[in-house]
């Protein structure tokens, strides 16, 4: 369930830095807490 909140929270990236924030969000949320 992480992983996948992780993947929305990348979408939101978008609206503030498309690969930037969408990687870092995804990654941080996806690796840390899994």
């Amino acid at each position: 369930m992480k992983c996948a909140d992780g993947g929305g929270g990348g979408g939101g990236g978008d609206t503030e830095a498309e690969d930037g924030g969408g990687v870092n969000v995804t990654l941080t949320t996806t690796t840390l807490p899994s």
